[in-house]
């Protein structure tokens, strides 16, 4: 996923086929031409049904990205619970779910999930289990400090990592002078992060420029 390009559907019909769309961007199209009532009301097979009408039959990574992006707006649960967090976030990535396999977002994932889910739900606060849920994994992946839209997860994960590299990174996040080709732990600790932000606002400008291309906004 490139930030100096496009990388998503050309047309409406496209977007429920191209692997790359953007859950809200698929939600967006729905919404313009079934209105939101019936987006979120209607269950799945009509609902595909409608799409196959309108645009095209949807691939399975699209239904899926739909079917997560619907939880989103019609239940806090995402927000709230890490388990459910865990299943919507893999969705939202268009990977299905397991109900009975533990499936742990990855720092990257969870920081698409969260974004598209504020887009889809900002009235929606994410509770302090979803943040210890991706505090850990942000741990398990090497990570001592959160940026951006996992910032939250920072009062969680400064407990499981070295205070003083924690803080130090913090520190030295922003600081566009900071030394980068020191070997050390908070020069590789502060790339580390801003390669994350950097994943995210990749996918944000894709977001972007896709709802540009689709829905002219």
């Amino acid at each position: 996923m490139g930030n100096n390009f496009y990388s998503g559907p050309d047309s409406p019909r496209d977007a429920f086929i191209h692997r790359h769309t953007h859950p809200v961007a698929l939600v967006s199209l729905l919404m313009r031409r079934l209105k939101a009532p019936a987006v979120f009301s209607w269950e799945a097979e009509t609902l595909w049904e409608e799409i196959q009408r309108n645009w095209v039959v949807p691939s399975s990574i699209n239904k899926t990205k739909i079917q997560a992006a619907r939880t989103c707006v019609m239940s806090t649960l995402p927000y709230e619970y890490w388990n459910t967090f865990e299943m919507t976030a893999q969705g939202l990535f268009g990977l299905p779910p397991s109900p009975t396999v533990m499936q742990r977002v990855t720092p990257w994932r969870a920081g698409f999930a969260l974004k598209a889910m504020d887009h889809l739900r900002s009235d929606f606060k994410v509770e302090s289990e979803v943040w210890k849920y991706v505090a850990a994994g942000l741990h398990d992946s090497g990570f001592a400090y959160a940026p951006g839209i996992l910032e939250p997860a920072n009062r969680f994960l400064r407990t499981l990592t070295d205070k003083k590299l924690h803080k130090t990174v913090q520190k030295f996040y922003e600081d566009k002078k900071f030394d980068l080709t020191e070997r050390t732990a908070a020069a590789l600790q502060v790339m580390k992060s801003r390669q994350l932000q950097d994943y995210i606002d990749q996918w944000e400008v894709q977001l972007q420029l896709q709802m540009q291309k689709l829905l002219g906004t």
